[in-house]
């Protein structure tokens, strides 16, 4: 009897998490989607060049290139999950192409290199995007490259990569909506031994030199910055679209509809 007891105690207290997670999870959606329907409505800084779908094949891409992944809704565990939902938005991971076929990411636990291939079975399509002058620039190209493989290994900064959106809500969506926030006034320089998926890719582009000349400071703070975020407010001011790996884009996707305020069912 007493062991039944404990049973349906344990039973009622796993059943308690799950509610509990899947309440986290929601909250956490619905504040994404408030934050950026916000944003598009008050944020005019972008254009969108083209409403085609351009499909592309590993040839196209160039080493230093910007990866950003479209997530499936199934499979996932619920680490993954809370990552997903906390960036939020279109896009909940990124990754930089190094050539050959090639990518270097920051995922649960550590940094790795991986196939491109095997990246584009994770996800559900991949947007490539690349830096503004990186087609003629091979040095800045080389410089993102070697920085990521510098970086192999390393860890997986997991609660700095949940804790994202909140700073860059206040550091990049107060900005333009001129709302008092705590000026960025230094580059980042980051000294940690961890990383997370787009403070990586910002890592690297500072590495590259690319921010030396631009005086606008809402970049340097590499830790600022989700995925989403990243693809949305980078989008024309240093990064271009150079068109979509996979075979399942969404024509609500964000670079043709314009729109990062739907979520997928979890």
């Amino acid at each position: 009897m007493e062991n039944e007891n404990e049973k349906s105690l344990l039973n009622k207290i796993n059943e308690l998490k799950i509610k509990i997670k899947k309440i986290l999870l929601n909250k956490i959606n619905e504040l994404r989607i408030k934050k950026d329907m916000s944003a598009d409505r008050e944020y005019d800084g972008l254009s969108f060049s083209s409403s085609i779908n351009k499909k592309i094949d590993m040839e196209n891409l160039l080493n230093g290139d910007f990866l950003f992944c479209r997530p499936r809704s199934v499979d996932l565990d619920y680490k993954r999950r809370l990552i997903q939902s906390s960036t939020g938005g279109y896009y909940t991971h990124c990754a930089i192409y190094i050539g050959n076929g090639e990518i270097i990411d920051a995922v649960w636990p550590t940094i790795r290199k991986i196939k491109l291939a095997e990246l584009l079975k994770e996800y559900r399509y991949i947007a490539a995007l690349r830096i503004h002058g990186n087609e003629i620039n091979l040095d800045r190209r080389e410089k993102i490259v070697n920085y990521a493989k510098d970086q192999i290994d390393k860890k997986y900064d997991y609660i700095s990569a949940i804790s994202s959106p909140i700073r860059e809500v206040n550091n990049v969506i107060a900005q333009h909506l001129e709302y008092q926030g705590n000026p960025i006034s230094e580059k980042s320089n980051n000294q940690e031994d961890s990383f997370f998926c787009s403070q990586l890719l910002m890592e690297a582009a500072l590495a590259s030199g690319y921010f030396d000349h631009v005086q606008d400071e809402k970049y340097f703070q590499s830790s600022n910055w989700t995925p989403n975020g990243l693809a949305k407010f980078g989008y024309g001011d240093f990064l271009y679209l150079i068109g979509y790996l996979g075979d399942e884009v969404d024509e609500n996707d964000y670079f043709l509809s314009g729109n990062m305020g739907e979520y997928d069912e979890y």
